[in-house]
C-alpha cells in the first residue's frame, strides 16, 4: 500500500506512525519517516508520470509532503 493511498483514506501522520510502530516495532522511526517525506535530493525524475486524473504540479506535491512532515 503506498503513502498516497493511506493519506487519501484520511489517516493522519501520527496514525500511520502508530500503526507502523505496531507492525515494525523499534525498526520504525517517526522522526526519520517525517524527514523522508520532505527529502527530494535523490529523486529520479526521468520516468514519465501517467496521471489517472488531473495532473498535479511537482511543486504542489513537494509542498504538501513538507507540510505533512512538519505538522502535528
Amino acid at each position: 500500500v503506498d503513502l498516497f493511498f493511506i493519506l487519501k483514506t484520511k489517516f493522519s501522520i501520527p496514525e500511520i506512525s502508530e500503526r507502523a510502530t505496531f507492525i515494525f516495532g523499534d525498526l520504525f522511526s517517526e522522526k526519520l519517516f517525517r524527514a523522508q517525506l520532505s527529502f527530494f535530493d535523490d529523486v529520479d525524475y526521468n520516468e514519465e508520470i501517467e496521471w489517472i486524473g488531473k495532473p498535479v504540479s511537482e511543486e504542489k506535491i513537494k509542498n504538501e509532503l513538507i507540510h505533512l512532515a512538519v505538522s502535528f
